[in-house]
Protein backbone atom coordinates (compact mmCIF):
# COMPACT_ATOMS: atom_id res chain seq x y z
CA UNK A 1 0.00 0.00 0.00
CA UNK A 2 1.57 3.29 -1.19
CA UNK A 3 1.10 6.71 1.80
CA UNK A 4 2.44 10.02 0.58
CA UNK A 5 3.50 11.49 3.66
CA UNK A 6 1.92 15.28 5.02
CA UNK A 7 3.63 17.98 3.19
CA UNK A 8 5.67 20.19 6.27
CA UNK A 9 4.02 23.76 7.38
CA UNK A 10 6.10 26.76 8.01
CA UNK A 11 4.74 29.54 9.79
CA UNK A 12 6.34 33.18 10.04
CA UNK A 13 5.06 35.72 12.61
CA UNK A 14 4.64 39.12 11.98
CA UNK A 15 3.63 42.55 13.54
CA UNK A 16 1.36 45.18 12.03
CA UNK A 17 1.84 48.56 13.95
CA UNK A 18 -1.85 50.08 12.45
CA UNK A 19 -1.77 53.70 11.83
CA UNK A 20 -4.96 55.24 12.25
CA UNK A 21 -5.77 58.60 11.50
CA UNK A 22 -9.15 60.60 11.49
CA UNK A 23 -9.93 64.22 10.70
CA UNK A 24 -12.51 66.04 9.10
CA UNK A 25 -14.17 64.05 6.18
CA UNK A 26 -11.04 62.31 5.61
CA UNK A 27 -9.30 58.78 7.48
CA UNK A 28 -5.99 57.18 6.51
CA UNK A 29 -5.27 53.50 7.94
CA UNK A 30 -2.01 51.83 7.00
CA UNK A 31 0.27 49.33 8.21
CA UNK A 32 3.33 50.51 8.90
CA UNK A 33 6.51 48.36 8.83
CA UNK A 34 5.06 44.85 8.18
CA UNK A 35 8.50 43.13 8.60
CA UNK A 36 7.21 40.13 6.38
CA UNK A 37 10.35 40.38 4.39
CA UNK A 38 13.44 38.24 5.29
CA UNK A 39 13.84 39.21 8.61
CA UNK A 40 11.27 36.36 9.59
CA UNK A 41 12.62 32.91 9.83
CA UNK A 42 10.02 30.28 8.93
CA UNK A 43 9.57 27.56 11.90
CA UNK A 44 7.72 24.84 12.09
CA UNK A 45 4.02 25.59 14.56
CA UNK A 46 2.49 23.45 17.07
CA UNK A 47 -0.13 21.06 16.13
CA UNK A 48 -2.25 22.14 19.05
CA UNK A 49 -3.85 25.45 18.13
CA UNK A 50 -6.18 26.74 20.72
CA UNK A 51 -9.42 27.39 19.75
CA UNK A 52 -11.11 30.05 21.60
CA UNK A 53 -15.25 29.57 22.26
CA UNK A 54 -15.49 32.69 24.98
CA UNK A 55 -14.05 36.33 25.10
CA UNK A 56 -13.70 38.14 28.42
CA UNK A 57 -14.29 42.09 28.90
CA UNK A 58 -11.54 43.98 29.50
CA UNK A 59 -13.46 44.14 32.80
CA UNK A 60 -13.75 40.88 33.83
CA UNK A 61 -17.36 40.29 35.23
CA UNK A 62 -19.14 39.36 31.59
CA UNK A 63 -19.04 36.93 29.20
CA UNK A 64 -19.29 36.37 25.57
CA UNK A 65 -20.06 33.38 24.02
CA UNK A 66 -21.76 31.46 20.92
CA UNK A 67 -24.33 28.98 21.78
CA UNK A 68 -27.06 26.87 19.91
CA UNK A 69 -29.79 26.28 22.19
CA UNK A 70 -32.35 28.05 20.29
CA UNK A 71 -31.70 26.37 17.70
CA UNK A 72 -29.13 27.97 15.56
CA UNK A 73 -25.42 29.69 17.00
CA UNK A 74 -26.36 33.28 18.39
CA UNK A 75 -24.44 35.21 21.09
CA UNK A 76 -25.14 34.89 24.60
CA UNK A 77 -23.41 37.09 27.65
CA UNK A 78 -23.15 36.33 31.33
CA UNK A 79 -21.10 36.68 34.05
CA UNK A 80 -18.00 35.14 34.92
CA UNK A 81 -19.35 33.08 37.25
CA UNK A 82 -21.54 31.24 35.00
CA UNK A 83 -25.07 33.07 36.05
CA UNK A 84 -27.26 36.39 34.39
CA UNK A 85 -26.90 34.49 31.16
CA UNK A 86 -28.93 37.18 28.21
CA UNK A 87 -29.09 36.51 24.83
CA UNK A 88 -27.66 39.32 22.24
CA UNK A 89 -29.30 37.62 19.38
CA UNK A 90 -31.70 35.76 17.97
CA UNK A 91 -31.96 34.99 14.67
CA UNK A 92 -31.91 32.39 11.79
CA UNK A 93 -28.50 33.86 10.87
CA UNK A 94 -25.58 31.98 12.01
CA UNK A 95 -23.57 34.36 14.28
CA UNK A 96 -19.76 33.47 15.35
CA UNK A 97 -16.47 34.79 16.74
CA UNK A 98 -17.50 37.08 19.53
CA UNK A 99 -14.88 39.71 20.85
CA UNK A 100 -15.14 42.71 22.64
CA UNK A 101 -14.55 45.90 21.34
CA UNK A 102 -14.45 50.32 22.65
CA UNK A 103 -13.26 49.51 25.99
CA UNK A 104 -15.48 46.61 26.95
CA UNK A 105 -19.09 48.79 25.49
CA UNK A 106 -19.49 47.24 22.78
CA UNK A 107 -19.40 43.27 20.97
CA UNK A 108 -18.13 42.51 17.32
CA UNK A 109 -19.39 39.22 15.64
CA UNK A 110 -19.77 37.89 12.25
CA UNK A 111 -22.98 36.72 11.14
CA UNK A 112 -23.94 35.00 8.12
CA UNK A 113 -26.80 34.93 6.61
CA UNK A 114 -28.30 33.00 3.16
CA UNK A 115 -27.06 35.68 0.59
CA UNK A 116 -24.40 37.69 2.63
CA UNK A 117 -21.79 37.88 5.17
CA UNK A 118 -21.55 40.86 8.03
CA UNK A 119 -19.54 42.07 10.58
CA UNK A 120 -22.07 43.39 12.93
CA UNK A 121 -21.08 46.13 16.28
CA UNK A 122 -23.54 45.42 19.48
CA UNK A 123 -23.48 48.32 21.27
CA UNK A 124 -24.35 47.58 24.96
CA UNK A 125 -25.43 50.62 26.34
CA UNK A 126 -28.09 50.96 23.64
CA UNK A 127 -28.61 47.22 23.07
CA UNK A 128 -28.42 47.94 19.38
CA UNK A 129 -26.97 46.34 16.41
CA UNK A 130 -25.06 48.51 13.77
CA UNK A 131 -23.86 46.32 10.20
CA UNK A 132 -19.92 47.39 9.96
CA UNK A 133 -18.91 45.59 7.22
CA UNK A 134 -21.13 43.91 4.78
CA UNK A 135 -20.08 40.97 1.83
CA UNK A 136 -22.01 39.39 -0.54
CA UNK A 137 -20.06 36.76 -2.07
CA UNK A 138 -16.86 36.81 -0.13
CA UNK A 139 -16.40 34.96 3.38
CA UNK A 140 -15.22 36.28 6.65
CA UNK A 141 -12.58 33.56 7.86
CA UNK A 142 -10.99 34.85 10.81
CA UNK A 143 -11.90 38.31 13.20
CA UNK A 144 -10.40 40.13 15.45
CA UNK A 145 -11.37 43.37 17.73
CA UNK A 146 -8.71 45.32 19.99
CA UNK A 147 -10.27 45.85 23.63
CA UNK A 148 -8.34 49.10 23.54
CA UNK A 149 -9.63 50.41 20.60
CA UNK A 150 -12.23 51.20 18.00
CA UNK A 151 -10.02 48.97 15.69
CA UNK A 152 -11.28 45.55 14.09
CA UNK A 153 -8.88 43.18 12.12
CA UNK A 154 -10.37 40.31 9.81
CA UNK A 155 -9.62 38.34 6.80
CA UNK A 156 -11.40 37.40 3.40
CA UNK A 157 -11.56 34.75 1.22
CA UNK A 158 -12.59 35.81 -2.01
CA UNK A 159 -12.01 33.97 -5.75
CA UNK A 160 -9.39 36.83 -6.69
CA UNK A 161 -7.48 35.92 -3.26
CA UNK A 162 -7.21 36.27 0.66
CA UNK A 163 -6.85 39.86 2.29
CA UNK A 164 -6.25 40.93 5.46
CA UNK A 165 -8.60 44.14 6.39
CA UNK A 166 -9.46 46.42 9.08
CA UNK A 167 -12.00 48.73 9.65
CA UNK A 168 -12.58 51.48 11.89
CA UNK A 169 -15.79 51.19 14.37
CA UNK A 170 -16.20 55.09 13.84
CA UNK A 171 -16.37 55.51 10.20
CA UNK A 172 -17.16 51.66 9.08
CA UNK A 173 -14.57 51.80 6.13
CA UNK A 174 -12.75 48.57 5.89
CA UNK A 175 -9.14 49.31 3.82
CA UNK A 176 -7.30 46.38 2.44
CA UNK A 177 -4.09 45.89 4.82
CA UNK A 178 -2.16 43.27 2.70
CA UNK A 179 -2.71 40.24 0.44
CA UNK A 180 -2.20 36.80 1.71
CA UNK A 181 -0.07 35.13 -0.61
CA UNK A 182 -1.71 31.76 -2.49
CA UNK A 183 0.25 29.72 -0.74
CA UNK A 184 0.16 30.84 2.64
CA UNK A 185 -2.69 31.18 5.40
CA UNK A 186 -3.86 33.15 8.26
CA UNK A 187 -3.24 31.26 11.17
CA UNK A 188 -3.78 33.32 14.07
CA UNK A 189 -4.63 36.89 14.42
CA UNK A 190 -4.52 39.41 17.39
CA UNK A 191 -4.28 42.56 18.72
CA UNK A 192 -1.65 43.56 21.36
CA UNK A 193 -2.01 45.43 24.53
CA UNK A 194 -1.80 48.57 22.71
CA UNK A 195 -4.26 48.50 20.58
CA UNK A 196 -3.01 49.27 17.28
CA UNK A 197 -0.98 46.08 16.95
CA UNK A 198 -1.68 43.68 14.83
CA UNK A 199 0.15 40.24 14.88
CA UNK A 200 -0.90 37.62 12.84
CA UNK A 201 0.87 34.04 12.17
CA UNK A 202 1.09 33.17 8.51
CA UNK A 203 1.08 29.47 7.72
CA UNK A 204 2.92 28.32 4.14
CA UNK A 205 3.10 25.07 2.58
CA UNK A 206 6.27 22.99 2.14
CA UNK A 207 6.77 23.67 -1.48
CA UNK A 208 8.50 20.27 -1.92
CA UNK A 209 6.28 17.88 -3.79
CA UNK A 210 4.79 15.47 -1.43
CA UNK A 211 6.83 12.14 -0.84
CA UNK A 212 5.42 8.85 -1.62
CA UNK A 213 6.59 6.10 1.00
CA UNK A 214 5.66 2.35 0.23
CA UNK A 215 4.83 0.01 2.82
CA UNK A 216 6.27 -3.03 0.95
CA UNK A 217 8.39 -4.07 -2.08
CA UNK A 218 6.44 -4.80 -5.47
CA UNK A 219 6.34 -8.72 -6.51
CA UNK A 220 7.63 -7.54 -10.14
CA UNK A 221 10.60 -5.87 -8.15
CA UNK A 222 14.16 -7.79 -8.35
CA UNK A 223 12.74 -9.61 -11.61
CA UNK A 224 15.65 -9.40 -14.29
CA UNK A 225 14.89 -7.80 -17.50
CA UNK A 226 14.76 -10.39 -20.93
Amino acid sequence: MNRTAPTGLLAALALLPILCSCGGNTSSLSPRNSGLGSGFSPRRPSRTTPDATATATAVPTRIAFVSNENGHPDVWLMDSDGSHRTGVTNDEAVERSPHWADGGRSLVFIREAKDKTEIVKHYLPDNADRTIVTLETEKISQLTASPASALVAFVVKAEEGTSLQVVPLEDAKSRKLMAVPATASVQSLCWLGDGHTLALVLVQKDPQPPVKASSGKSGKEGKAKT
